[in-house]
């Protein structure tokens, strides 16, 4: 008589552990991961005087008129139309 065992897994089960995936102690101050440091970021800023955005700011991209979604719609519309070969 045959006895039937299960295939063996192709890779091992992962290891579950518990706790923090990071040494104890407290954080350094300097550690990178916290942000930039701010006097870095006022140095750039001091550098980079004559940088003028032409995005709008913020309040700008709020109070814009709303889109003409209808006329957006349609001009969609036409180019999946030219897309698939049906205007040529």
């Amino acid at each position: 008589m045959t006895t039937l065992a299960p295939p063996a897994p192709a890779v091992k089960p992962a290891r579950i552990t518990s706790g923090p995936a990071t040494p104890d102690g407290p954080a350094r101050a300097d550690d990178d991961r916290l942000g930039h440091d701010p006097e870095d970021a006022q140095h750039w800023a001091e550098q980079n005087t004559d940088f003028h955005s032409t995005e709008p700011t913020p309040v700008e991209a709020l109070d814009a008129p709303e889109p003409d979604w209808d006329a957006q719609a349609d001009e969609a519309a036409a180019l999946d139309r030219l897309c698939a070969g049906c205007l040529l």
